[in-house]
């Protein structure tokens, strides 16, 4: 379990409860929590446990394609650092978080540019 918020709390059991199939339902714990302060930092964390990965990652994605934005030191966390990106490849091409990190690396000009 994580040390934070008990609100933290609710939405890591929500997404245990998740039977990992029912969109509406993903659908629906996003909606009571996407807006919350510190969601994406919090979402991050979940992916790094076993029974939070697959609903933590539907979360991310579907946070990132509303228009969010992660900043390095968070895409760092998910696809590690940015240099070994020089080859196209994060360093997580072997984990279950490779699809995310595709999306992370195609908004990765926002972070190199700025």
């Amino acid at each position: 379990m994580l040390k934070t918020s008990g609100r933290t709390m609710h939405i890591e059991q929500e997404i245990v409860s998740w039977n990992g199939k029912s969109v509406d339902d993903i659908k629906a714990i996003y909606e009571s929590y996407n807006a919350e302060h510190r969601f994406s930092d919090t979402i991050i964390a979940l992916l790094f446990t076993q029974a939070c990965e697959k609903g933590a990652s539907w979360l991310l994605k579907a946070w990132l394609e509303a228009g969010h934005e992660l900043n390095q030191q968070q895409v760092a966390k998910i696809c590690g650092p940015f240099n070994s990106w020089n080859t196209g490849r994060p360093s997580c091409i072997y984990c279950k978080a490779f699809p995310l990190c595709l999306l992370l690396m195609k908004k990765a000009v926002t972070y190199t540019n700025s």
